[in-house]
């Protein structure tokens, strides 16, 4: 097995989302019913549902996309989480012996991919696959995140055979 050096995309982002719609409680009441000739209660649940609207805010620092397709993402998942805050600054000697991998996810569809990852955080519904208003220009705030990361992992499947 042979390591890759491949790219990722860090994006950050002071988000503010408004809300409205209905909260539902569930309430229960007492219904009495003859089975058998004999008498029973049960609590049937009830939703009652209420206006409601408000205002979430939340910072995302370094979320990172894939850049690159050469490995499915499942291997480079199960890598997770990365120890950015050991980062070092990026060396030529950092590639010695490893093949690497330029970038081949472009700046528009690793935008994409975090805006998701971003929705389904600040509504805790999972990824997002619609959101209008998203798609502004996106801001990069240069190449801090070059480096190793301080941790290295192995991500593939050895021929045993």
């Amino acid at each position: 097995m042979q390591g890759i050096y491949v790219p990722y995309w860090t994006f950050d982002a002071q988000t503010r989302s408004a809300y409205r719609g209905k909260r539902g409680t569930v309430y229960y009441v007492n219904r009495t019913v003859a089975i058998d000739d004999k008498q029973q209660t049960w609590k049937l649940p009830r939703l009652r549902r209420s206006p409601k609207s408000g205002r979430v805010a939340r910072a995302f620092d370094d979320v990172l996309i894939l850049a690159a397709t050469s490995l499915p993402k499942v291997f480079t998942d199960a890598l997770e989480p990365w120890d950015l805050a050991a980062l070092e600054p990026y060396q030529p000697r950092y590639l010695a012996g490893f093949r690497s991998e330029g970038y081949t996810v472009v700046l528009p569809d690793g935008y994409v991919a975090h805006a998701r990852i971003m929705c389904g955080q600040i509504w805790k519904i999972g990824p997002c696959f619609s959101f209008p208003g998203i798609f502004r220009k996106p801001y990069r705030r240069g190449p801090h995140m070059a480096g190793t990361g301080g941790r290295q992992g192995q991500a593939g499947v050895e021929d045993t055979g």
